[in-house]
């Protein structure tokens, strides 16, 4: 299930399968539970960036389908 495109512009950073499931998560709120210095406040901002994302460009998609 890796999106690289959502990782873009951290190159640099390494995530792990857990930490892009709940980056990616769609339905509903997303609990994030781990241990001291495992990425959770990463994991946080990079989900509220990629929602952002996804909804801007959800909203592009909408307003150029009704200026048609």
């Amino acid at each position: 299930m890796r999106n690289n495109n959502v990782y873009q512009c951290l190159a640099n950073v390494k995530v792990n399968a857990d930490q892009e499931e709940a980056i990616i998560h769609k339905d509903g709120p997303a609990m994030v539970l781990a241990g001291p210095g495992s990425g959770k406040t990463f994991v946080i901002v990079e989900r509220l960036r990629h929602l952002i994302e996804e909804i801007s460009r959800s909203e592009e998609r909408r307003v150029g389908k009704e200026c048609r």
